[in-house]
């Protein structure tokens, strides 16, 4: 029970500070919360989309992986993922990233780069 307990704290932290940086903004004639984040993502959209009902649906972006998308029965969600080349449910869905984005971030922060595969 004690390390239940100690993993459920560790991931109700992680989904306050998660919430903290959430930015809201509209996308796509939507109302998106974009929130940065790797681990707990299905608990994390959820508790997000149920506290912030003003909001469309979130989208949790994992720089390494995917975006996911949760909402509450607003959008279909599995239907506007598409457009991203994702796919999933009318409540949860998701998509993959750009295959250049981790170079493009790259150039974004260090302006004079060079990177290898651009040479090639």
């Amino acid at each position: 029970m004690f390390l239940i307990k100690l993993e459920q704290d560790k991931m109700n932290n992680y989904i306050e500070k998660r919430e903290e940086e959430m930015l809201k903004t509209e996308l796509d004639g939507y109302k998106v919360g974009i929130v940065y984040a790797e681990r707990y993502r299905s608990d994390l959209g959820h508790h997000l989309a149920q506290k912030y009902p003003e909001l469309d649906f979130v989208m949790i972006i994992n720089i390494s992986t995917s975006i996911s998308l949760r909402g509450e029965n607003k959008v279909d969600l599995s239907l506007y993922s598409k457009k991203y080349d994702g796919g999933g449910h009318k409540n949860a869905a998701g998509c993959p990233l750009p295959k250049d984005l981790l170079q493009n971030i790259t150039k974004l922060i260090f302006k004079d780069i060079k990177i290898e595969e651009e040479e090639k």
